[in-house]
């Protein structure tokens, strides 16, 4: 179990969260039955191939979720209270003071035609802070994320600037209202291997100065075991494995986990691949397992419904061959 989930209260549970895709009178289950926790100054990371509902999981955290999308069932506690019952007015409030988002993308996060400074300020603005007060804070932000020159940097435009300077701003608009949380999804898709680091780095320190807890998406599991306490394996919206990345990264349980670990580069290695890709979310169901055609363990008893098997305390696996593998 992560030390930190021991030591420090919980930020944060979601209990059988279910979001389905609702089309006319058609309903795609989209995340099913999503449990988990977040301790504060836990770092918890979210993994798997792209389509299998990392971001959507992210995404329902602050309520963001895609036209058509929609909650269905469950609970997001924070703090005692259920974020699937806050109205607009309290999800203003809510978003950037409590939880804040760090998106993958920051060239289509920013707006072209607004300054760093007036993008940073923007959300303080919205929870009352004055303008004066905001704009000292968003210089102080960009020196904390180590960008020279943070005086003229806050007058500058986007294009103005790298990708790795352009994610800055945007961790820096983040965390502009001091929240609780931050969620990271896909931080450092668009960059180049050593800014990669760079950010993350900058991301996991300032988490770790400021005692936020963290949620942090990738498809990457060399991202994950590096920035990760714990983790969570994703596979067609449920979460198929569990548990302290030291147990995932030396004892996975999942076929899936195990199929992710033997993609890893490994030097002197053979690099394997799992077979066949995701199936699309419309042929998603709640019955069996998912990863059935590609799973070289399978048995017709796969496509029955089971549970989770525990493997040592909050480790565990959606898997009936676990012990069998």
């Amino acid at each position: 179990m992560c030390e930190k989930r021991c030591l420090s209260p919980l930020l944060l549970e979601v209990k059988n969260l279910n979001v389905s895709f609702i089309d006319g009178k058609r309903e795609f289950p989209i995340l099913r039955d999503i449990t988990f926790s977040l301790a504060k100054g836990e770092n918890l990371g979210f993994v798997g191939e792209s389509g299998c509902g990392k971001s959507m999981t992210a995404y329902s955290l602050l309520r963001l979720l895609p036209e058509g999308m929609k909650i269905v069932s469950g609970s997001i506690i924070y703090k005692g209270k259920d974020i699937t019952k806050f109205t607009e007015k309290e999800l203003t409030g809510f978003r950037g003071r409590e939880i804040a988002m760090v998106f993958q993308n920051p060239s289509m996060a920013l707006n072209p035609v607004l300054t760093v400074g007036e993008q940073i300020i923007e959300t303080m603005l919205n929870h009352g802070i004055s303008r004066r007060e905001a704009f000292k804070k968003a210089v102080s932000l960009l020196d904390e994320l180590k960008i020279a020159e943070p005086e003229k940097i806050v007058k500058e435009y986007p294009h103005m600037l790298s990708g790795g300077m352009c994610q800055r701003v945007v961790i820096a608009i983040a965390l502009a209202c001091e929240p609780e949380i931050l969620i990271a999804d896909e931080p450092t898709t668009a960059l180049d291997v050593i800014v990669q680091k760079e950010v993350l780095d900058i991301i996991k320190n300032i988490c770790t100065k400021r005692g936020m807890g963290l949620v942090i998406v990738s498809h990457d599991l060399g991202v994950i075991s590096y920035m990760a306490d714990s983790v969570g394996v994703m596979y067609c919206g449920k979460l198929i494995e569990q548990g302290a990345i030291k147990d995932i990264l030396n004892n996975p349980a999942h076929p899936y986990t195990k199929g992710l670990l033997a993609a890893l580069p490994k030097h002197g290695k053979e690099l394997l691949c799992i077979k066949g890709i995701v199936p699309k979310f419309s042929d998603w169901t709640n019955r069996g397992c998912m990863f059935f055609d590609r799973c070289e363990y399978h048995d017709d008893k796969c496509k029955d419904d089971f549970g989770y098997v525990v493997i040592e305390q909050a480790h565990r696996a959606l898997c009936r061959k676990v012990n069998e593998i």
